[in-house]
């Protein structure tokens, strides 16, 4: 899924579990609500907001400007026999994708009903580009803030966890 707003990452590490959850305990805070007024005067000193529990954990990188595509990062957190195994996987939120997918699929008609034409033999206009453009700038947009935060996020959990080797993509 390299060209798609989803990553399925799993990371090994010589760390003990403990260890592992203990940091990830340091770096996480629980999520705010939207109507607590610390929300906005957050100095960010955990990187990350949402919920531990267990081995399981839920949660997002905490920013102080607005990306709709900011991943919603869930894991798990394995004890192996020599050290710990880290599964992550990242994808927008949940609001997002449905709202994507309604909007894809107005601008894929659009552009079926306008490049239709075209194609079965009538007058090319200039117009008719408009609905391809607009579905190559949704992709891009959508799939460029995702790895732009999720680049981010992979490089803090390979330093945190003194990732050795990443298992899979």
């Amino acid at each position: 899924m390299k060209y798609l707003p989803f990553e399925s990452i799993t990371y090994r590490t010589e760390l003990p579990l403990e260890e592992v959850i203990t940091r990830l305990r340091k770096n996480i805070k629980e999520k705010k609500k939207f109507f607590d007024r610390s929300y906005h005067f957050d100095n960010f000193s955990q990187p990350y907001a949402g919920t531990l529990k267990e081995n399981d954990f839920k949660i997002s990188r905490e920013i102080n400007y607005r990306n709709s595509f900011l991943p919603v990062i869930s894991g798990r957190v394995e004890q192996e026999r020599k050290g710990t195994i880290i599964s992550i996987k990242m994808r927008p939120h949940l609001a997002v994708l449905i709202f994507m997918v309604f909007w894809f699929s107005g601008v894929s008609i659009g552009a079926l009903a306008f490049t239709l034409p075209v194609l079965t033999g009538g007058d090319f206009e200039g117009a008719s580009l408009i609905p391809v453009g607009m579905l190559v700038f949704g992709y891009l947009l959508t799939t460029l803030g995702f790895k732009y935060e999720s680049k981010k996020s992979r490089k803090f959990f390979e330093e945190l966890f003194e990732v050795k080797k990443e298992l899979r993509k």
